[in-house]
């Protein structure tokens, strides 16, 4: 009994060992050099499979390539993580089983199952390029592996390129130090795989900046830095002897685990993901001819199989010879099968080339062989007319084909490659990519050659493929070019993934941010926010870009060192074949500059540069706004006209400079006394307008005006004079019994104003409301003009345009004028206002275009041609017909004609109804009619309105040009609408030239082009000619006074 316990418990100990001994797991991990930092990038994937398989005991081992091999056969290793390469040898050995699963790596974020290779030199050493590659001494760690050295060779190869010789190899013992030794100077180029770069700048010791990539490839969503093609990760991969049931286990646990160790994480190391195909490493192997796929020498086993045919055969022919003295009757029948056989043979063989040929001939790839020594065409595919437009035989008869058809350019980097394949043994496929004669064109052709050999290992043909790859090579070409108007573009530009994820930027885009294209990748566009849109603001953008595709605009932003800028900003959303969003490309301007360009602007369109105060056009604005209010709220409010009396002797007596610091300190002195709540403009010199609100009755606003005037009244102190001046004030008051406009309130409280001067001078006087008569002389005079229509008494005058600086006379201003019965020919001044806004006004405007048309033709038909600008009234320009009503006043014209016309549209206009006008500009220039901008400076138009606004020409007003050489202000108006000329590629002309010295000044300001009545007054059709010879016959004498 006691004997069998002791059996029983032995038993029991070998089992319980057994058991313990098949959960227990090798994993061999493949390393280039095996050290410590192997272990900490792959240990977080040994416990993390201790926990999830606690009934495996797995145990770490990392190897190198040589005891790799050495201990597979032996069966030391149970799973084992392997590059690519080393795989399939071992794979082929039958020691392993196929890939379980692919390593997956990753970086900021983004991960990845795919590698590649890296060719990189210094940023500076520009010298090297692919073609001079081979030239150069290669420095390289493990070079055995794939993404080390192998991915790198095989690229050159396919691209063309003389490959680096065995000899040039510079080993290192790590990646680091091929990187270190390369930026060092030591070498001057470095192979390291995808990855290393990337994590030795992220470790601060390298800078990328520093680094230029040789054949780099933009992938987009593949986070490194590439030269190569791509190819699938590590593989993980158990011996063949490991239960299927524990691969399975072990596989489901890594496929679900989540790595987390910031070793791992450091290395880029992120798990695994279902095994990819090997395919592409296997053919980039056998292209190479490298293991396990290197050719072998043919041994004696080989030979015997080879030829155990022929053996046999002479056996059989040995016997048929001896007995053929007794069996010639069954020799002869042997031989008449054996005829019939070949018959038969080479029937099948005439069908065979009959197929083949009709195979090859609807093939887009053309077929050829060549006689390896000589290099004569020997056979090429009849399909070949498509790609040469000539048949087999015209080639077959044309020495030297195939050097004939080359390029110029490619054909000495052809015939070194070729050689170079020819001194190598022909080993291997050589490709070759040229430009190829086609007819009077190049097409862009592959050529891929491969060497047949006899059983000899002797090469006895030269096989290529020929395909037109035209179409794939000007992709390609596009594909570079919007790489490099990406690179290059002065805008930024951001590319982002659907999560908003930056992917790439340009170097303008880090230039305007601030951010290096390494910070940013991986970021949110949110860092640059700047706080200054609204959270409504980002809702409505994205909701147009989801709705439409786009969002343009402007929006501020943060650069890195939190200074703010504006930009010009376009998003647009790159759906791919299935409509899906696959990225954002954002671009944008930095505008900064123009947005505060524009707010100086406007500041001085809106406000006086004296004293501050708003002007003439402010006023107004805020004058329609106060009346608008008014009629909502039932508010009410006065308008007060001011006008300083003596201010004028202050000027002749003191002169302008004391003058200007008077009007500052009258300016003040009426902020001060009127209080917030009221409005003081300057009108122009010493005119300025109050607008004041009523709380309860007039006679508030009554006392506080006088109190201004007693303000006023008091002496200024200016300059160290004591000066005495007082004011005339005019008041009306706001609303009245009938619908009155804010021009109209202004000569109420500008004719209440001349009332108080003319009762004595520092007082205030209200207008009269009684002055109705006004209203009923206005419409009778309409009805006067009415009838001047009817009986054709308008007629148009014509006043010359001409470059000062040349004489040269390029045009004519078409002005209106009314022949009237008893007053004689009244100026437009005389009775344009009272059509204004009238349809009266419509059909006069109509009637000038019309006019100013058959002038042009009649001046053509006398050989003169010269262009004829019109003036177009607001009211008309904004009426919706009136792009048909000007394309059927044109239809009875010629293109020379029509093209000869020139409309100027008034800058108020232009500006109050944007869209309208320059919808309308736009239809005019594509009907070659030209388009200026008339009167500019008096509505003070922004860049951007300008933007809009596809004029050809600005005009100076008048008033500014005839008060230039007095008033700085408008001499700085002057200077600015030139800026803005300038600015715009703009032509740009002054009215009311009226002096030598105006066109003198205006020459120094670069305004060349100018109209007034220092050149001429305007004349009737008439005069013209006439006087453009005298005009002609003056700047002859002019010059041959000068000589």
């Amino acid at each position: 009994m006691y004997q069998w316990i002791v059996c029983l418990l032995l038993s029991l100990t070998v089992l319980t060992a057994s058991a313990q001994e098949q959960r227990s797991l090798s994993l061999a991990i493949l390393a280039y050099s095996p050290d410590v930092t192997t272990v900490l990038r792959y240990q977080t994937i040994v416990d993390e499979l201790a926990r999830k398989l606690p009934d495996y005991e797995l145990e770490l081992k990392v190897v190198g390539t040589d005891s790799l091999e050495h201990q597979i056969d032996r069966y030391q290793y149970d799973l084992l993580l392997l590059d690519p390469v080393h795989y399939l040898k071992l794979r082929s050995s039958g020691s392993l089983s196929g890939a379980l699963l692919t390593l997956r790596r990753g970086f900021k974020g983004q991960t990845t199952s795919l590698l590649g290779g890296v060719m990189f030199t210094r940023e500076e050493n520009q010298k090297i390029r692919l073609d001079n590659l081979y030239q150069y001494p290669v420095a390289a760690s493990a070079p055995e592996f794939l993404e080390n050295y192998i991915a790198q060779i095989y690229e050159l190869k396919n691209l063309g390129f003389l490959l680096p010789s065995k000899e040039a190899l510079v080993r290192y013992d790590d990646a680091e130090q091929v990187v270190q030794a390369v930026l060092a100077k030591e070498q001057e180029v470095g192979f390291v795989r995808t990855g290393v770069l990337e994590r030795l700048a992220r470790e601060g010791k390298i800078s990328l900046e520093g680094v230029r990539i040789l054949n780099q490839q933009y992938l987009a969503g593949y986070p490194y830095l590439v030269s190569t093609r791509l190819y699938p990760e590590w593989a993980f991969v158990a011996n063949s002897r490991v239960d299927s049931d524990v691969t399975r286990e072990i596989t489901a646990a890594l496929l679900n685990m989540s790595l987390s160790s910031d070793e791992a994480r450091h290395y880029g190391v992120y798990g695994f993901m279902p095994s990819l195909d090997y395919l592409p490493v296997e053919n980039t192997l056998k292209d190479l001819s490298l293991p396990p796929y290197e050719e072998r020498s043919l041994g004696w086993i080989d030979f015997l199989k080879s030829y155990a045919v022929y053996f046999l055969l002479a056996n059989i022919i040995a016997l048929s010879l001896i007995f053929l003295s007794w069996n010639t009757y069954r020799q002869n029948k042997y031989l008449a099968r054996v005829v019939r056989q070949e018959k038969q043979a080479q029937l099948l063989l005439a069908r065979s080339n009959q197929q083949l040929d009709a195979l090859l001939s609807s093939s887009p790839t053309v077929i050829y062989s060549l006689d390896p020594e000589q290099f004569t065409l020997k056979f090429i595919s009849s399909n070949c007319f498509h790609l040469y437009h000539k048949t087999a035989e015209e080639i077959k008869k044309t020495r030297n084909w195939w050097q004939k058809s080359i390029h110029d350019d490619d054909l000495t980097r052809i015939l070194a490659s070729f050689r170079q394949w020819r001194m190598d043994g022909f080993i291997g496929t050589l490709t070759f990519v040229y430009r190829l004669a086609r007819g009077n064109d190049w097409v862009w052709i592959e050529d891929r050659l491969q060497a047949l050999r006899n059983d000899d290992d002797e090469v006895t043909l030269l096989v290529g493929a020929i395909s037109d790859i035209t179409d794939r090579h000007l992709n390609e070409e596009q594909l570079e070019l919007w790489a490099s108007v990406f690179a290059n573009a002065r805008e930024g530009i951001a590319i982002t993934n659907p999560s908003g994820d930056i992917l790439d930027v340009n170097s303008a885009f880090s230039r305007i941010t601030g951010y290096s294209r390494y910070e940013i990748i991986g970021q949110n566009p949110r860092v640059l926010n700047s706080g200054r849109q609204s959270k409504e603001f980002y809702q409505e953008m994205w909701r147009q870009i989801v709705s439409v595709g786009f969002w343009e605009g402007e929006i501020w932003n943060k650069r890195k060192d939190e200074s703010i800028y504006a930009q010009n900003l376009t998003v647009v959303a790159v759906k791919d074949a299935e409509g899906r969003v696959s990225h954002y490309i954002s671009l944008f301007s930095d505008i900064t500059r123009q947005k505060r360009n524009e707010e100086q602007l406007e500041h001085i369109a809106y406000f006086d540069s004296l004293t501050g105060l708003p002007n003439r056009t402010n006023l107004t604005n805020t004058l329609d706004q106060q009346i608008t209010h008014s009629a909502q709220h039932g508010t009410k409010f006065a308008l007060a006209f001011l006008d300083l009396d003596g201010f004028k002797e202050v000027n002749d007596t003191f002169g302008h400079d004391t003058g200007d610091l008077l009007l500052i300190d009258v300016a003040q002195r009426m902020l001060d006394t009127l209080g917030e709540d009221s409005t003081v403009a300057r009108f122009g010199g010493d005119e300025f307008v109050l607008l004041l609100p009523i709380k309860f009755s007039l006679t508030e606003v009554e006392s506080k005006l006088e109190r201004l005037l007693v303000s006023l009244a008091e002496p200024f102190r200016v300059s160290g004079a004591t000066l005495h001046i007082s004011a005339s004030i005019g008041v009306t008051y706001y609303p009245q019994n009938r619908m009155i406009e804010a021009d109209q309130l202004i000569r109420q409280a500008d004719q209440a104003m001349y009332q108080a001067k003319i009762s004595g001078r520092n007082r205030l006087k209200s207008f009269d409301l009684s002055q109705e008569d006004i209203l009923v002389e206005q419409h009778r005079f309409y009805e006067e003009l009415q009838q001047a229509y009817e009986q054709e008494q308008f007629c148009l005058y014509y006043q010359p345009k001409i470059n000062m600086r040349t004489r040269e006379v390029f045009g004519y201003e078409a002005l209106i004028r009314w022949r009237h019965p008893t007053r004689g020919v009244l100026a437009p001044a005389a009775f344009l206002p009272a059509m204004t806004n009238q349809p009266l006004e419509l059909e006069v405007g109509h009637w000038v275009i019309k006019t100013a048309l058959q002038q042009i033709e009649a001046w053509q038909k006398q050989g003169y041609r010269q262009g004829i600008s019109v003036n177009l009234a607001g009211y008309q320009l904004q009426q919706p017909h009136f792009m048909s009503e000007l394309q059927e006043i044109i239809l009875g014209f010629t293109p020379e004609v029509v093209h000869a016309l020139e409309l100027e549209i008034l800058e108020t206009s232009a500006i109050e109804d944007l869209a309208t006008v320059s919808g309308v500009i736009d239809a005019c220039k594509d009907m070659g009619i030209k388009v200026s901008l008339d009167d500019f400076g008096t509505g003070y138009s922004t860049l951007s309105h300008l933007k809009e606004l596809s004029v050809d020409m600005l005009k100076i007003d008048h008033g500014f040009v005839r008060d230039m050489l007095d008033d700085k202000n408008n001499l700085a108006i002057i200077k600015g609408v030139v800026g803005f000329a300038d600015a715009f590629s703009l032509e740009v002309i002054a009215e009311g030239v009226e002096t030598p010295e105006h066109a003198r000044r205006l020459l120094e300001l670069g305004c060349e082009l100018g109209q007034g009545y220092s050149i001429s007054r305007p004349m009737p059709a008439h005069r013209v000619l006439e006087w453009y010879d005298e005009w002609i016959h003056a700047d002859v004498e002019s010059e041959q006074c000068a000589n």
